[in-house]
């Protein structure tokens, strides 16, 4: 009975440390979430902590709407995602993702900047 009793706590331990590391976190994002830049970016890059794939990408500006990008998804698995961007005009931004790590769950995740006008440079 001992033996049962500690073959379940050790599977249960392997089981319970196998979803905390398969955690997928974002690394860092050029631009960063809430930063405020001088001109537009010319693309938007995501980094994660391991290979997941990008299900979907949206960028839209406060009060003109979504914008279109000239990005087509891959569903290949990887840890960086490189997003070329059209010319943006000044204004708040905002990028909405979904990325599906390797079990096939699906994240969402989001980040704000701003361009600033040459009146407001």
């Amino acid at each position: 009975m001992k033996n049962f009793i500690y073959t379940v706590f050790v599977l249960g331990f392997v089981a319970i440390f196998n979803i905390a590391s398969a955690h997928v976190k974002v690394v860092k994002t050029s631009p960063a979430s809430g930063e405020t830049l001088e001109s537009s970016p010319s693309s938007l890059t995501i980094s994660y902590s391991k290979n997941v794939r990008l299900v979907s990408i949206k960028l839209s500006q406060a009060g003109n709407g979504e914008i279109n990008l000239d990005y087509k998804l891959t569903y290949a698995p990887t840890a960086e995602f490189v997003i070329p961007v059209p010319e943006l005009k000044p204004g708040k931004h905002k990028a909405e993702w979904i990325i599906m790590g390797a079990d096939s769950h699906k994240m969402n995740s989001s980040l704000s900047f701003e361009v600033l006008s040459s009146k407001e440079l």
